[in-house]
């Protein structure tokens, strides 16, 4: 199966915010295996990575 989209997250010190955002992209209704994640973490200082 091919990846239709890609979901791109910038993060920095992200740390309280990065569970909720994933947790909402994972609750739409797309396909899972029709797109990928991919995070980002532009050398956090918190616990984001």
């Amino acid at each position: 199966m091919t990846t239709l989209f890609s979901l791109i997250i910038p993060a920095y010190n992200a740390e309280k915010y990065i569970s909720n955002c994933i947790q909402s992209i994972l609750s739409q209704n797309f396909s899972k295996k029709k797109y990928e994640i991919i995070i980002i973490n532009d050398a956090s200082k918190d616990k984001t990575q």
